[in-house]
Formats: structure tokens, C-alpha cells, sequence
């Protein structure tokens, strides 16, 4: 899964320790070692930690990378970092290097590591996507960053190494620094990494050498990718499997076959096989239910409504609220493929950091209440005419919108006066971020926010700019001062908990737009993995660190 819409970078708030191993149970079905088989379709874009830049590759660089610091559960917390510093201006970061880290070809970790990832990143022959995180010229940016990256300097003059000690100096203060650094991008990069191209060929350990747990034994682009034991790592991060293997390029039906029956251990789910699975073996969501075999995972792409606020809905939340109670959510989901979407109400996804879950606090039901849209609606439906676009590509734009216009009929508007106008792919996005569109509202729109995308900040920002897309952004400067204020100044789990109860009452009181569903990553593991072990981040997917056979 590639990289999503939405460009901005992600505050999270720093822990102040590093993380214990999480200790799992040791029953007797349980053991140590063992090769973790995996099979996809698709190829793995790279085993670069500097290229590497999509779902799948992530769950790899976090079981061989070692960062300053790392994601858990929306914070971020120590890892090669023993302790840091900012400057009273929040520009300028010292970190103290914890010693004893070293790469699997026996080197030592120093601050240099982390400043050659850097510079990597930035380098303009090796073109990283990771350097946009770092000379972001309204965001984070790295002083000298921008110089290095346009080819007019040496070196990275705010990046500074000596032994264990590494200085970043920014251009402005910015929090976000240590949620980027935990970036595959930021692991401590090998001077064996050449520093204008891509590392591909990993014939043995020590080819490609990495810091973490982890790491490549081996790599043939388009086939095959493995993964063993650093033999130098001493952290505290599990390593339960002796190691991961990557078959690429499999058919779909035969990583199905395989993974039902146990050949392989993380395969393949087509469509057609999900309701049958789920009937065998159960749905698990947060804990194992079943067999614990086959799972569900919201991801961070969601599906939305978007009103005009320079049309019927400007100055109009009563109308806005009303539209949100008509909409019936669950059979929307329901008539696309089978547990492929949630239903949803609000910015925040389920099973994200700071999301607020509880059914009372919801700011609307899943299923429609028409009277109270109805009463709502009273006097702010305009001349009682709406024009609405919608996706015309594919199977579920057509159904969403034609569930819409229902809703919108049960609403009171007249059916003769809703007209609906398709366009197919990219089509709808130019036709909404076209100031001076005819259309009041925009069905079937999705939107994903950037890796890393656990902190609620990202989902809540993209809400209340209705995507920031043309007459559809409600440009409403008090939530948004708000909102700054939340996002850039709480830290923790107070900031966590602060964003998920503002995302209910924004959408409550505000509706800058109405979310209708969240897409699912749906999981399919053999009966030899433990699912008592299993781990997931909506970022890195599940966790090879952490997971056990049996």
C-alpha cells in the first residue's frame, strides 16, 4: 500500500522512556525460532531504508532498522536515544546516543549513522522520498537542508555528528522532528550504503547492514526477500523467529491456497474467498476470536461527504448536521465487498490513537434517523434544488451515490430536483477543487493521510479543511485556531485524548464534512503463527518483532 494523499507533517508527542519488551506468554504450544513465510502479488519496492516507502517494505525496515526514536501506539518513544535536549527557541535538538548498538556486519552506531541517513535522504541523485519530511519550507526544515538537497553545498550544515552526540539545528522550531526521525528513512543508515544510489543486491548478512533486530540475508528484486537475526544486536526489542521470507510475484488464488493451508504464514485474501474465511475462522479486530487466523484493521483511508461552503451549505450546519443524520452508513458499507469497509462518523478512525469509540459519544448514528434530520432541515434547504458529483469509476462510487440521493429524498428535498453528475478517477478531484463549481456536494471522496499516520492530529486536520479542496473548505478560522493550539502544544496521552474529543464535537456542532466509512486492511495468517502475538500499526502493519509460531 502505497503512500497516501494529504501533505502534511505529523506532531507527536516524545515518551519519557524507552519501551520494555513486551512480554507474551510462553505456553507449551508456544515456541521460539522458526522461518515466518510470507506471499504477495506485488513486489517489495525496496530494501533501502532511504527508498523504501510503502506498507509492506515498512513492516521489514522496522524489524531490521534501529531509529533515534520509534512509534508506539501514537507516541513516540526512545530507542538508540538515551536522552535529549531542546534549545529555549525549539531549535536546535542534542541527543545523547545510547552505545552498545551495532550494525550486523559488527560496526558500531554513532551519531554519524543518523547524519548520513539524513543526508541520504537529501541527497538529489538518490532522489528519498524521505527528504520532503525534512526541507518542508512551511514545516519541518532542517537547517542547510534545502542547500544540500539543491545541489549547492557539501554537506547538511544543521546536522552535526561527534561520537555519541548528534545536533539538528532547524530553521524554526518544530515538534514534529521526532516523529520524523522515527521514520524508516532516519534508521541509522551503514557507511557501506552508497550515498547517491539505490542498495539493491543482499547476497548474506552484512551486505546491506542495518542496527535493528533484524536484518537482509538476502534480496532478488521482483522474486524474493529475506530477512534473519542480527547476530550484534543487544536492544530490547523482540526477535522471536529465527527470520522472514518474502515470495513476491505469486498468483492470487495460488497465496490463497497456499496460506489456508499453512505453506504459507501471511498470504493472500482475494475477495471472493473473504466471506467464506471469515465464516471458518472468525473475525478478530482487537483480540483473537476463532482461530484467530483472519483479521481486520482500519486503515487510514477514509470516505467522505464534502459539502460547498460557498453554495446551499455556507453558513448552514443545521443542514449539514441533517445530511449526516439521513445518510445510513452500515448499508453503504455493506453493498461493497464484503468487509472491505466500516461504517464511520467521525475523523479519527477506529483503532487509532486518541479515537473515541464509546457508542453514546458519537456524533451520529450509523443507521439514518430521519426525523431528527428532518427537524433539523426545516427552513435551510434552500430553493430545494442540490447538484451533486459523485465517482463514476468503479463499483462502489455509483452505489454510494445513489444511497446518498435516497438519503437526500428521505431528507425532504424533491427527487426531481437532485441532479447527480458522475466523473470518472482524478475527474472528481479537479471538478472539486475548481472555485466557482456548481455542485453542494461531492460524494464518494477518500482521502489518507501521509505515513506516519497514527497521530489523530493528521485525520482531525484533513476534516476540518474539508481536504482543503476549493469552495469545499470551510476556512472557519476559530475551530481552526483550535485546533492549532490542541495539535501543537499538549503533549501525551492528554493531547491524544484532547483530539479525540474534539473530533466528535467538531463534527458534531461544525460538520465540516460527513465521514462515511473507513477502508479495512484485511489480514489472512496460517494456523502455525500464534495470534496471541500479533501486533499491528496502522503504519507498519504487524510487527515481525513480536509475532510468534507455534
Amino acid at each position: 500500500m502505497s503512500r497516501r494523499l494529504a501533505l502534511a507533517l505529523i506532531t507527536l508527542a516524545a515518551g519519557a522512556g524507552l519501551l520494555a519488551a513486551a512480554a507474551l506468554g510462553s505456553g507449551a504450544r508456544v515456541s521460539s525460532g522458526g522461518i515466518f513465510e510470507v506471499g504477495d502479488t506485488g513486489n517489495l519496492d525496496s530494501v533501502d531504508p532511504a527508498i523504501a516507502n510503502e506498507t509492506t517494505s515498512w513492516m521489514f525496515e522496522a524489524a531490521t532498522g534501529a531509529n533515534l526514536f520509534r512509534d508506539s501506539g501514537g507516541l513516540v518513544i526512545p530507542e538508540v536515544a538515551k536522552r535529549f535536549t531542546v534549545s529555549k527557541n525549539g531549535r536546535v535538538y542534542r541527543f545523547l546516543l545510547r552505545s552498545g548498538y551495532r550494525f550486523s556486519d559488527g560496526q558500531a552506531v554513532r551519531a554519524a549513522s543518523f547524519a548520513y541517513a539524513i543526508k541520504r535522504s537529501l541527497n538529489p541523485d538518490l532522489d528519498s522520498p524521505g527528504g520532503s519530511y525534512v526541507v518542508d519550507q512551511r514545516g519541518l526544515n532542517i537547517v542547510g537542508a534545502l542547500r544540500y538537497a539543491a545541489g549547492r553545498a557539501d554537506s547538511v550544515s544543521g546536522v552535526h555528528a561527534s561520537g555519541l552526540n548528534l545536533t539538528i539545528k532547524l530553521v524554526r522550531a518544530d515538534p514534529s522532528l521526532l516523529t520524523v526521525l522515527a521514520m524508516p528513512f532516519f534508521q541509522a543508515a551503514s557507511s557501506k550504503l552508497p550515498l547517491t544510489r539505490e542498495a539493491i543486491g543482499v547476497q548474506q548478512v552484512g551486505d546491506l547492514p542495518t542496527a535493528g533486530p533484524y536484518t537482509w540475508s538476502y534480496n532478488a528484486p521482483n522474486q524474493q526477500a529475506n530477512i534473519v537475526r542480527n547476530p550484534y544486536y543487544t536492544g530490547t526489542r523482540g526477535r522471536h523467529v529465527d527470520g522472514v521470507e518474502l515470495d513476491m510475484q505469486l498468483d492470487p488464488e495460488t497465496c490463497f491456497q497456499e496460506t489456508q493451508a499453512s505453506q504459507l504464514d501471511l498470504g493472500c485474501l482475494p475477495p471472493g474467498h473473504r466471506a467464506a474465511v471469515a465464516q471458518q475462522n472468525g473475525v478478530s479486530r482487537s483480540k483473537p476470536v476463532g482461530t484467530g487466523r483472519f483479521w481486520i484493521k482500519s486503515s487510514p483511508v477514509e470516505w467522505t461527504l464534502l459539502f460547498n461552503f460557498r453554495r446551499l451549505f455556507a453558513g448552514n450546519p443545521q443542514l449539514r448536521q441533517a445530511v449526516s443524520w439521513a445518510l445510513d452508513r452500515t448499508a453503504m458499507a455493506d453493498q461493497i465487498d464484503p468487509y472491505a469497509m466500516t461504517p464511520w462518523t467521525h475523523s479519527i478512525p477506529p483503532g487509532f490513537p486518541g479515537v473515541v469509540t464509546a457508542q453514546r459519544l458519537q456524533p451520529y448514528s450509523l443507521k439514518p434517523d430521519l426525523a431528527k434530520a428532518r427537524q433539523l432541515a426545516v427552513g435551510h434547504m434552500g430553493d430545494g434544488s442540490i447538484h451533486v458529483a459523485y465517482q463514476s469509476e468503479g463499483k462502489a462510487g455509483p452505489l454510494t451515490a445513489e444511497a446518498v440521493r435516497q438519503a437526500l429524498v428521505g431528507l425532504g428535498f424533491d427527487a426531481s430536483r437532485i441532479e447527480m453528475r458522475g466523473f470518472s478517477g482524478y475527474d472528481l478531484y479537479t471538478a472539486a477543487d475548481t472555485h466557482g463549481t456548481p455542485f453542494d456536494l461531492v460524494v464518494g471522496m477518500g482521502f489518507g493521510v501521509p505515513m506516519p499516520s497514527a497521530d489523530p492530529a493528521s485525520f482531525v486536520g484533513e476534516g476540518l479543511v474539508g481536504l482543503g479542496l476549493g469552495d469545499f473548505d470551510p476556512a472557519n478560522a476559530s475551530y481552526n485556531k483550535a485546533f492549532h493550539i490542541l495539535s501543537r502544544t499538549l503533549n501525551g496521552k492528554a493531547r491524544l485524548r484532547a483530539l479525540g474529543r474534539f473530533d466528535v464535537q467538531v463534527m458534531k456542532n461544525f460538520a465540516p464534512v460527513a465521514v462515511l466509512s473507513v477502508s479495512n486492511d484485511l489480514t489472512f495468517f496460517s494456523d502455525r503463527v500464534d495470534p496471541e502475538s500479533l501486533r499491528y500499526s496502522p503504519d507498519y502493519g504487524w510487527s515481525f518483532t513480536a509475532l510468534r509460531l507455534k
